[in-house]
């Protein structure tokens, strides 16, 4: 695989013991021992389950492998022993798989750019991070929509958006809960929160709100007492939908720069956002919905 200079991105894989990666509420395929699904890992919440054993320093020899990538800004996933990232370089789009054990590229998808979204200096339009149910992987690109592969490369749906007129460049990663594939694409004009069938790529539900939305953040499903809710992040509101798209509430006054995904800890929704000129560091919402 070609480097190209500064533009280089390294990855190594690091030992990590762990005795549990359960996710209970994925229930297309039970996740496996080593896999790290989404952003942020099960459920977004940034963490491992159960005892885990983490490396004490990053050094060669806590290093399995390392090899050499294409620029991208998009974390690494992990399924069924296999590490997904995407990467854009020399005018295409590419999604990439390897070995988790040997660090072998296993496949490599590319798609050349018919346009490119505009980015901040220092982000690209590399920048969603992939998901997978376990069977699939689907990736995002603010300049060409959604993309979804089986575990050995093969496209197998797809859906076209025009590249997204998006402050710094699409971020927002997509997720995957029970049997559902969220999608969040928030630009200057418009946010556009959509539900797809994994399988076939066939659209449950789309919600569009008109106005400025640019927005960074990845949705969060809260299993809440009142039932199933999808959080999403826009400028200035906290906004939470039913799972068949229905608005049940939003929070007004947040931060204009949503980055940061909602987290949940017991019957509070807690978030906090960059460039809070006007609002406070973080906020904690209690949940009576």
């Amino acid at each position: 695989m070609n480097v190209i200079g500064r533009f280089a991105v390294w990855f190594a894989v690091l030992t990590l013991t762990t005795s549990a990666l359960a996710q209970p509420m994925e229930r297309l395929k039970p996740t496996g021992r080593n896999d790290w699904r989404q952003f942020r890992g099960p459920l977004g919440r940034g963490h491992l389950e159960g005892e885990v054993k983490l490396p004490s320093q990053l050094a060669p020899q806590t290093s399995r492998w390392k090899v050499a990538v294409p620029p991208g800004h998009s974390s690494p996933i992990i399924v069924d022993d296999r590490v997904i990232l995407t990467a854009f370089l020399n005018q295409e789009f590419s999604t990439l798989c390897y070995d988790l054990k040997t660090g072998r590229e296993l496949w490599q998808h590319r798609e050349p750019a018919v346009a490119v979204e505009k980015t901040h200096p220092q982000h690209g339009p590399a920048s969603c991070t992939p998901t997978s149910d376990g069977r699939r992987i689907v990736t995002v690109f603010g300049s060409l929509g959604a993309r979804c592969f089986d575990l050995d490369g093969k496209l197998l749906w797809q859906i076209d958006r025009p590249p997204q007129a998006n402050l710094f460049g699409s971020a927002a990663s997509p997720i995957i809960y029970d049997q559902r594939l969220i999608l969040f694409f928030a630009t200057e004009v418009e946010s556009v929160l959509m539900a797809v069938e994994p399988t076939t790529g066939k659209v449950f539900w789309e919600k569009e709100r008109a106005g400025p939305a640019s927005s960074w953040s990845t949705p969060t499903i809260w299993e809440s007492p009142a039932g199933r809710q999808i959080l999403y992040y826009e400028p200035f509101h906290l906004r939470a939908v039913s799972w068949d798209g229905e608005e049940l509430w939003s929070v007004p006054g947040l931060a204009d720069e949503p980055i940061t995904a909602p987290q949940i800890s017991g019957d509070l929704v807690l978030t906090t956002s960059y460039n809070l000129r006007t609002n406070r560091e973080a906020l904690g919402f209690r949940a009576n919905h």
